[in-house]
């Protein structure tokens, strides 16, 4: 929902000018970008550790680095 609201909330960020804009949905835009989304980097950063742990060093380098990793395994 958050990037759908992002084409009628803030007014800075599309790229399409002259559509309605509607101030609620400027704030969910802001509230998800502040709260959330660090949420979500913060809770995918505590599973980094148990996966270092398991993998070692060169193999969760190279799973991080993989850019299509369901693709041809």
């Amino acid at each position: 929902m958050h990037h759908a609201a992002q084409a009628y909330g803030p007014a800075d960020w599309w790229y399409v000018r002259g559509q309605a804009r509607s101030g609620a949905l400027a704030t969910l835009s802001a509230l998800d970008g502040a709260f959330f989304m660090s949420l979500f980097f913060f809770v995918s950063a505590v599973f980094v550790p148990g996966s270092y742990d398991r993998r070692g060093g060169w193999a969760f380098f190279r799973v991080r680095c993989d850019p299509f990793p369901a693709i041809g395994r």
